[in-house]
Formats: C-alpha cells, structure tokens, sequence
C-alpha cells in the first residue's frame, strides 16, 4: 500500500466511458488517488483504459470484481494498475502480483485472509463488511498480521467509518457513498470530500497517537 495515498478507494460501479472524465476529476480533486472501476460496469476496460490515460502517472487506478486470469491480463493490458476481488483466489493473487499490480483480495473469514496472505497478498479487502460489522472485523483483526491492512468495504457510511477503524480497519472502499451512475460531478465531488475528511481524521489521530 502507498503510505503517500489516503487509504480510501472510490468504487465507480456502474460508470459509463462518458462519466469517467469529470467523475474521476471530482474524485482526484477531492484528494481520492485510488479509483475502482468494477468489471460488471459498461464498457469497463474502455473505461478502466481512459481512467489510466487521464490520471494512471498520479492514482492508483484499476479494476473491481476481477474474478478470472483473463481479466487480470486485460487489465494490466490496460495499464491499470489495481485490481481489487470479491473473493481470495491465489492464482488470481499470483497473476497480479506477477503484473506488479496492487491486489485486494475479498475475504470473509480467518481462512481466506490467511490464504490470501500466504498467496502474497499484501492488502486485504473485508467483504461485505458492513454486513459482517464491527464486532467480527475486531475479531478477525486480532489475530491478521499487523502489518496487512484490512480494508473494509461495502455497506460501510460515513457516520460508521470512525467505529469500523477503531475495531481495525485500516482503509475503506466506498461505492455508492460517492458515486452512482448518473449522479452529477459536482456533487461526487461534494460526497468524496466527505469521506476524505473523515479518513484523513481518522489516520491523523492515529499518527498523532
């Protein structure tokens, strides 16, 4: 993970090629340097390839719900550079982190988070943690190595980001909480440097101890 970036992903599910322009601006301006575009959106790698041109030497960007080998390779094809999973594949881990790419593999148990890490996996995606809670991320972060942060995504709102960090999440990906297909710009733009505030707070106060 880039300790330079704000551990926050903007999950664009759903984007069409036209929005991927002032979308992504929004979000780049509102301070978000990882963006997901997920491969069940229209046109995705389209998409995913005007992302990387606009912002690729400056963001993280790349692709969610990358389930098969052939998706990682068009990804990479793309010049995305993340690809993020809704589950723990090892072979899905392997290939990215042999494209050099950063890989979010989705786990949901003990068992899958050590699969993962012993696949490589640097980063972990806890999914669907909103629907998980708090309470089970405390349970599972106990005994995760600390040094593989766990970002908790899907169903997660602003007002429960403090309570999930606290119980050991160490980033967030928030889909509809910044963008939903068709929403303006401007007011992705409003909802992104919402929960950038919040996330810059919370790793602030941290760091301040």
């Amino acid at each position: 993970m880039d300790s330079e970036h704000l551990p926050l992903i903007a999950i664009l599910r759903g984007i069409t090629l036209s929005e991927v322009e002032p979308v992504s601006r929004a979000l780049f301006e509102a301070g978000i340097r990882y963006i997901e575009i997920p491969l069940n959106s229209p046109a995705p790698f389209p998409s995913i390839e005007a992302l990387v041109a606009l912002y690729g030497d400056r963001a993280l960007c790349g692709a969610g719900t990358v389930t098969t080998l052939d998706e990682v390779k068009r990804l990479f094809e793309c010049g995305g550079k993340l690809s993020v999973s809704p589950h723990t594949d090892p072979q899905l881990i392997k290939a990215g982190l042999d494209r050099r790419l950063m890989v979010f593999p989705g786990v949901a148990t003990i068992t899958e988070a050590m699969t993962a890490i012993g696949a490589g996996a640097t980063c972990l995606k806890l999914f669907p943690a909103g629907d998980l809670g708090v309470g089970y991320l405390k349970s599972i972060s106990a005994v995760i190595p600390s040094n593989i942060p766990i970002f908790a995504v899907g169903n997660i709102g602003l007002e429960a980001l403090p309570s999930f960090w606290q119980a050991g999440a160490r980033g967030f990906g928030i889909g509809g909480g910044v963008y939903k297909p068709g929403l303006p710009a401007v007011q992705v733009r409003e909802l992104a440097c919402q929960y950038v505030a919040a996330v810059k707070a919370l790793v602030e106060e941290e760091r301040n101890g």
